[in-house]
């Protein structure tokens, strides 16, 4: 990476003897403070008149009031309007507290950003460090400060590695709260052996290459293992089936009813992972990322930290069938639908209740057997789905009956196509009485 910076940096000079080099040495604007500088050098596009950054940058923030000290210092370099090689950005505090902050203590330390560019594109080692702590005032009386104890120091460190984008190699996360270590592949999936600590309980995820083979969780205070996950045969079983088919024969991929979809962690905001790095990083106003422009992508655009997992697949004929349960349930809500208007005459409430409770149980029953053909299609098998059944769904409405115990898919999407024909024959049959009940009828 050294080598090709001082490539591009000689380049960048041989163009910069042909255009002229400005030089912005002034005020630089951030969602921090207006009261930063920036010094950086660039030429003019001809084209779009829009400047082109060339060789370093530096920001300085320098922040004094009372007895609070705020110095943040960012540096950088740029070849042709890009961020190349290593970026720092660093802030140091003293007894400092962001104005309109609502906390009670004041805070000293540092944190710091180190992260790497490839033309423009997130590459190398990023790493995150936080060595913060804390205290109160206990009185102030002129220029005269008397202050509580500090507070131990919060500590966090996270580390991972970036290839034009995409997360691979290391990765690991120290914090008060959350502990990670794991290794990614060059594709970005996870491997190996990854460790997780949440305060007393520990967590260990074996994969292969993103599939998880093995997980288990344990209360390591009290020596208790609270829950194991063995995948291996499913992997042996179906993953394993699907590389064959791959590199013998891809035509026979669509005679499985399962194929395998690969999830970025980093898509889904609910993950603690992401939480972190959002919260810490990507989202952090400190470090720049939208008023330094430069990058290729910006950081909800890096991809990698991802799991592969197996998804169950419809076959045609399933389908069909599948498409016959959406329609017979839409066709009920619609009977519900209809069903409604009678009942804006009625004046008994008694009346009213007892209609209701049937027109609302007629639509649930459809939202309730939608339900049940997504888990009995996305079920590795029919003992894990006849499990489920009876308890899932329940933000639909419970049948009086019992789900039975299907023996195959087609089966099972058969029954829910018979059992809502015939309720749909139901409610049509009770919107009629409802009708002659309640509308008036022409003479």
């Amino acid at each position: 990476m050294t080598k090709r910076l001082l490539l591009l940096t000689l380049f960048c000079t041989t163009i910069a003897s042909a255009q002229k080099l400005e030089l912005w040495q002034a005020k630089f604007p951030t969602r921090i403070s207006s009261d930063g500088d920036a010094k950086y050098s660039y030429t003019v596009n001809p084209q779009n008149k829009k400047e082109i950054r060339q060789g370093a940058f530096t920001y300085t923030l320098r922040i004094t009031r009372d007895f609070a000290k705020l110095n943040q210092d960012v540096k950088g370099n740029y070849v042709n309007g890009f961020k190349e090689g290593y970026w720092q950005n660093k802030v140091v505090i003293r007894d400092f507290k962001p104005s309109g902050s609502k906390q009670e203590s004041f805070e000293t330390g540092s944190f710091s950003l180190s992260n790497g560019y490839l033309d423009g594109m997130p590459y190398g080692k990023w790493v995150y460090n936080y060595n913060i702590k804390g205290r109160k005032t206990l009185s102030v009386q002129a220029d005269r400060v008397t202050w509580g104890k500090y507070t131990a120091a919060d500590l966090r460190h996270i580390a991972f590695n970036l290839n034009n984008g995409l997360m691979v190699d290391s990765f690991s996360i120290e914090t008060p709260n959350l502990t990670v270590f794991g290794q990614l592949t060059y594709t970005g999936l996870l491997d190996g052996d990854w460790y997780i600590r949440r305060g007393d309980i520990q967590e260990i995820e074996s994969y292969m290459n993103g599939f998880l083979i093995k997980y288990e969780k344990r209360d390591v205070k009290r020596d208790v293992l609270l829950d194991s996950i063995n995948n291996q045969a499913l992997y042996d079983q179906r993953v394993l089936k699907i590389e064959e088919f791959i590199n013998s024969d891809p035509a026979k991929l669509k005679l499985l009813n399962f194929a395998l979809d690969t999830i970025s962690l980093l898509a889904d905001n609910t993950n603690s992972y992401t939480k972190v790095l959002h919260s810490y990083i990507f989202d952090n106003d400190y470090f720049l990322f939208s008023e330094v422009e430069g990058a290729r992508i910006n950081n909800d655009q890096i991809k990698g930290l991802s799991k592969v997992v197996i998804v169950n697949q419809a076959t045609d004929a399933e389908k069909v069938k599948i498409k016959q349960i959406r329609d017979l349930s839409s066709q009920i809500s619609n009977i519900h639908t209809e069903m409604i208007k009678y009942t804006q005459n009625t004046t008994s409430f008694d009346e009213l209740e007892n209609i209701m409770k049937i027109l609302f149980y007629y639509r649930k029953v459809g939202e309730k057997y939608n339900c049940l053909t997504d888990i009995y299609i996305s079920s590795e098998d029919m003992i894990t789905a006849n499990k489920q059944a009876n308890n899932a769904c329940k933000q639909t409405v419970s049948l009086t009956e019992t789900i039975p115990q299907f023996k195959s898919r087609g089966e099972a999407l058969d029954f829910f196509i018979s059992d809502l024909t015939d309720r749909k024959i139901k409610a049509e049959a009770f919107k009629i009485r409802i009708k002659e009940k309640l509308v008036p009828q022409k003479k």
